[in-house]
């Protein structure tokens, strides 16, 4: 599995995290003898962002209701706040768009954020032209064209003409800043003081343009920021790590930790998800100094 990313341009910077680009292949080598493998569910836990992804490989499903569902080729993924389990069917070919955690709201000027949290829906949902430019951006060219700083530029002139910035969204950005920078450590009414504003204002904004409540945004970072500190070489001790982030026991931490991956500690541990580890990673890395 080959995961890269992509910096904004400046103009975007505010809005959008990063691009990304996930590619691998089901399929064996031409000169291969070898079955095609299975593909194997893979987890993806909460990492308080949305995304856009577009899909130029073979399709991804979904688990839901205990059956497996096809994702739409171009999908806003919205908020999560319970893992989700997807399976690829062949060769994985996907761009990402991951928006700061506020950042989704310059594109939804007319709807909530929070109207796609746990969803992961068609772009035609929020806009018809914006999924209709990002598809020609990124398939009406030559291949040769598609190498990453051609593509980016033109699907980062798509979004510069669509995102629509309001101040609404400062206080929100403002709180976002505080719960990156305490780890997902910080009391609400302690945020709302510091804001200058009733928590009732501040749940209201933070519902609308990061799609979940701040207490829930709060516990997501928390729970990557100790998916981050777990070592690699060593046991863990879970005890301290619950401790160090702000957990009230290791009871609290095994809590979370069972709601944002569906799985204990231990289990999770010996579970295979590199995508969630690629992007996890990632995702950790840069919400400690940024918004």
């Amino acid at each position: 599995m080959n995961y890269l990313e992509y910096q904004p341009a400046a103009p975007l910077a505010p809005w959008i995290r990063c691009f990304w680009r996930l590619t691998d292949s089901l399929h064996p080598s031409n000169n291969s003898t070898d079955p095609k493998p299975n593909p194997q569910p893979e987890i993806v836990v909460p990492d308080g962002c949305c995304e856009i992804i577009i899909n130029a490989g073979d399709p991804f499903k979904k688990h839901i209701d205990n059956t497996w569902t096809k994702q739409p080729r171009i999908l806003i993924a919205g908020q999560l706040t319970n893992c989700l389990t997807i399976r690829p069917t062949g060769v994985i070919d996907l761009l990402g768009i991951r928006f700061r955690p506020a950042g989704f709201a310059a594109l939804s000027k007319n709807t909530s954020v929070s109207d796609f949290r746990n969803q992961q829906v068609s772009l035609n949902s929020l806009s018809t032209r914006l999924q209709t430019e990002l598809h020609d951006a990124f398939h009406n060219s030559l291949p040769k064209s598609r190498a990453p700083q051609n593509l980016l530029a033109r699907i980062q002139c798509v979004l510069l003409r669509h995102i629509q910035p309001s101040p609404r969204e400062t206080h929100t950005q403002r709180a976002v800043l505080a719960i990156n920078q305490t780890r997902g450590q910080i009391r609400l009414a302690h945020l709302a003081t510091r804001l200058r504003i009733s928590q009732r204002q501040l749940e209201r904004r933070f519902r609308s343009d990061v799609g979940l409540t701040p207490i829930a945004y709060t516990r997501i970072i928390r729970f990557q920021n100790l998916l981050n500190a777990i070592p690699s070489n060593v046991p863990p001790n879970w005890s301290t790590l619950a401790i160090t982030h702000g957990y009230f026991d290791q009871a609290h931490m095994i809590c979370d930790f069972r709601k944002f991956s569906g799985l204990s500690p231990n289990a999770y541990l010996r579970t295979h998800h590199p995508m969630s580890d690629c992007l996890t990673t990632s995702t950790v890395s840069d919400f400690s100094n940024t918004t």
